[in-house]
C-alpha cells in the first residue's frame, strides 16, 4: 500500500467531516519510520480541537471508509485534553509522530529536557519491572525480546535527558549512546534481523537488560540538573 495515498485520503475525509477542527493528522510506527511490511499496522494520529463522543463515532465511520480497515490503529484525541497529559508520555508522542497535515507544535513547550528525563525514567522502570516479572513468573524468551525492542524508544529519551539530540534513526543513536547502551542496541539489532531467543538465553540476556535499565533508573535523578531548559532539544 502506498502510504502517501492513504494519508491523502484520510486527510480529505477528516477535513470534510471536521471542517476547521483538524489540528494534526500524523503517522507513527513502522510506516512513519519507513520500516513497514505487509503485516504492519497503520498507526494514525488524529488530533482535533476537542473530542466528544459524536466525534469518536464520526471518526470510526471514516476508518471504515479507508482501505485495509483491519490494520487501523493509532490515536484519536482533542488538543485540550492532550495538554493535561503526563510530560514523559507527551515527549515520546511528539517525537514519534510524523505530521502529514497540521502539526503538534502546541506541545513544544511541554516536551523539553525535563520531559525527556520523565520519559527515560518511566520507560526504564517499565523495562526493569518487565524483566523481573518475566524471570519470576513467565519465563518467556519472546517477552524478553519485546522488552529489548522497546529499549530503543527509552534510549532515545535517555540521550536527550543527558543533553544530546533527538535521534530518530538507530545509526544516529549509536553515535550518542554510552557503553552499556551500545550493547543494548547491538542485541536489539540482532533480534530485528531475525534472531530468536532460546530458553537457555533467557537468564543471560535478562541480566544485561536488567542491569542497563537499573543503571538508567539510578542515573535519572541526576539527569538535567545542570540544564533544565524546557525547550525543544
Amino acid at each position: 500500500m502506498e502510504i502517501s495515498h492513504y494519508m491523502a485520503m484520510a486527510r480529505d475525509l477528516l477535513e470534510a467531516a471536521f471542517p476547521g477542527r483538524l489540528v494534526c493528522l500524523g503517522l507513527q510506527g513502522s510506516y512513519a519510520r519507513g520500516e513497514a511490511t505487509g503485516r504492519s499496522d497503520i498507526d494514525l494520529v488524529v488530533i482535533l480541537d476537542r473530542v466528544e463522543l459524536a466525534d469518536v463515532l464520526i471518526y470510526r465511520d471514516i476508518l471504515d471508509r479507508l482501505p485495509e480497515r483491519e490494520k487501523s490503529c493509532g490515536f484519536f484525541s482533542g488538543r485540550e485534553e492532550m495538554m493535561a497529559w503526563d510530560r514523559g508520555e507527551l515527549f515520546q508522542f511528539y517525537y514519534d509522530t510524523r505530521p502529514y497535515a497540521g502539526d503538534l507544535e502546541f506541545l513544544r513547550p511541554l516536551v523539553g529536557r525535563d520531559a525527556a528525563v520523565d520519559s527515560a525514567c518511566a520507560g526504564a522502570g517499565a523495562i526493569y519491572h518487565g524483566c523481573v516479572h518475566n524471570l519470576l513468573h513467565t519465563g518467556s524468551p519472546e517477552l524478553l525480546g519485546e522488552l529489548y525492542k522497546s529499549a530503543l524508544f527509552v534510549l532515545r529519551a535517555v540521550v536527550v535527558a543527558r543533553g544530546g539530540p533527538w535521534c530518530p534513526e538507530s545509526r544516529a543513536l549509536e553515535t550518542h549512546a554510552a557503553g552499556a547502551d551500545q550493547e543494548i542496541l547491538r542485541r536489539r539489532q540482532a533480534l530485528r534481523a531475525g534472531k530468536v531467543l532460546t530458553q537457555e538465553e533467557l537468564v543471560p540476556w535478562s541480566r544485561v537488560l536488567l542491569a542497563w535499565a537499573g543503571g538508567i533508573l539510578r542515573e535519572c535523578p541526576d539527569c538535567g540538573k545542570e540544564d533544565t531548559d524546557d525547550t525543544k532539544p
